[in-house]
């Protein structure tokens, strides 16, 4: 039932589990009513989704999703990481627009030292990111295994071209992947045979 003095406006009320809500539109110009219908879900768990490996020292992507976070508010929610021996950290993850599902962050990892925000790892350490989930209660988490770097590779399209031409410059580094959701970027040097010749850097960027 509303709230005594009555329910605030665009709010309905007497929902529960299970019901079908249809929401309709009379459209005068054409003379038509149209329609659609959601149904009326019971608590959704959680999920929590990392990859299955990341580079040790580069950057975690974390996804959680959760259906029953579906309004303007909250847009964010917090995760834990972990992993053995190592002190929890906590992240905030925001959503991409209000009413998504959605929530996205990334944990910034460290091979040595210390860094405020960031876990230390060494290669084959499991990091754990833990979501809290308000309805239903519990717990739900993910794990992703730090791997060690690995050598990157330049390809060229030829081996010789035209004077005036351009050259195609590919370069192969898995660890530059530091955010699968976006490209990435890199640079190489090129650099001429002559002593007197200046260096050119070019800029690269992801493609695949």
């Amino acid at each position: 039932p509303p709230p005594a003095g009555g329910g605030a406006p665009g709010t309905l009320h007497g929902v529960r589990f299970g019901d079908v809500l249809t929401f309709s539109y009379a459209d005068p110009h054409p003379a038509l009513t149209v329609a659609q219908s959601v149904q009326v879900l019971d608590a959704a768990s959680g999920v929590v989704h990392t990859p299955p490996t990341f580079r040790a020292g580069g950057v975690l992507p974390i996804t959680v999703y959760d259906a029953d976070i579906n309004g303007p508010a909250p847009d964010t929610v917090h995760v834990t990481a972990e992993t053995p021996g190592q002190a929890p950290v906590g992240l905030v993850l925001a959503k991409p627009t209000p009413l998504a599902t959605r929530f996205d962050g990334h944990l910034p990892t460290h091979t040595a030292g210390s860094a405020e925000g960031s876990l230390l790892v060494a290669a084959g350490s499991v990091v754990t990111v833990t979501y809290e989930d308000t309805s239903p209660i519990g717990t739900v988490s993910n794990a992703s295994t730090a791997a060690p770097s690995s050598p990157g590779s330049v390809a060229l399209g030829a081996s010789r071209f035209a004077a005036g031409g351009t050259v195609q410059v590919t370069v192969t580094d898995s660890d530059l992947d530091a955010d699968s959701g976006a490209p990435d970027a890199a640079s190489v040097l090129a650099v001429g045979p002559r002593p007197t010749d200046e260096p050119t850097s070019v800029a690269l960027r992801e493609s695949g």
